[in-house]
């Protein structure tokens, strides 16, 4: 049967297999079975987190997992607040004898957006949940991708009454996601020769697209872009990425520009 595209299948997979590996890296964390605790912690029966260990020195581990990439709205920060509820409403359940650890985990592309001076970001912080940031595959990516367009498409069929102004939005996060996914392969590809911890740091800290906005605004060559041309490796420089096509239509024509003459005082003279 066709996938309903607004289904949250393909999210609610990813989940587990992001939880599973967690488990997987972290051997000495043993599953806690609900349906084993003691009267009194009927609420820690009923609430079911996405998952539940205990480590080696007898910390409750206590997760929730949000997997999705793109601009959060408000229903997708409900959401994580509802799972902040969660694990907090887990924590005083077992109260100050069992000591436990709050973990939402999202991919790092999203972390970012969690990271600010919002509401949501200050009771992450002050009820202490740790914000736990995944590197998602090239394939989970995908799959995500493909269920945001698919969302798309159907929004874009159904029949209304007015044109649906989620549907644009929809295309260009998938292209902002893109884009910050190629940003992460610049990234990567620096990290492997011994530089660019501060680029990777930029978009954890800013999105892909704030962090190149903030290297174009200045007309200085950054030390990155001169060793990626000793590498002869322009071609996977940041630069290089904004002036493709596709990419084009995120930033304005100054920024474009900007990549493009550092890149030509560089040498590069790949046509795009």
């Amino acid at each position: 049967m066709e996938q309903n595209p607004s289904d949250s299948k393909v999210q609610r997979d990813i989940e587990k297999e992001v939880l599973t590996d967690l488990a997987k890296q972290n051997p000495s964390w043993q599953p806690v079975d609900l349906k084993n605790l003691p009267i009194g912690r009927e609420l820690a029966k009923k609430v079911k987190p996405d998952a539940i260990w205990k480590d080696e020195n007898g910390i409750i581990v206590i997760a929730e997992c949000y997997a999705r990439i793109g601009k959060l709205k408000s229903g997708h920060r409900q959401k994580i607040a509802s799972d902040i509820l969660k694990l907090i409403s887990l924590r005083d359940e077992f109260g100050e004898d069992n000591p436990s650890r709050l973990l939402l985990v999202v991919p790092e592309e999203l972390a970012y957006q969690l990271e600010d001076d919002d509401w949501l970001s200050i009771v992450i912080r002050k009820e202490t949940v740790e914000l736990f940031k995944v590197h998602l595959s090239d394939e989970q990516r995908n799959e995500l991708l493909k269920a945001v367009n698919r969302q798309a498409d159907g929004q874009a069929h159904s029949p209304k009454p007015d044109p649906d102004p989620d549907s644009q939005e929809n295309s260009r996060v998938s292209l902002e996601n893109e884009f910050h996914h190629a940003m992460i392969g610049v990234a990567d590809y620096a990290n492997q020769h011994q530089f660019g911890i501060r680029f990777h740091q930029m978009i954890n800290e800013f999105g892909a697209i704030e962090t190149a906005k903030r290297l174009l605004s200045t007309r200085e060559i950054q030390t990155g872009l001169m060793k990626l041309r000793e590498l002869h490796a322009l071609d996977k420089s940041m630069e290089a990425l904004v002036i493709q096509e596709k990419f084009r239509s995120l930033f304005c024509k100054d920024q474009i520009e900007e990549a493009r003459r550092k890149l030509d005082e560089l040498g590069y003279s790949k046509k795009v």
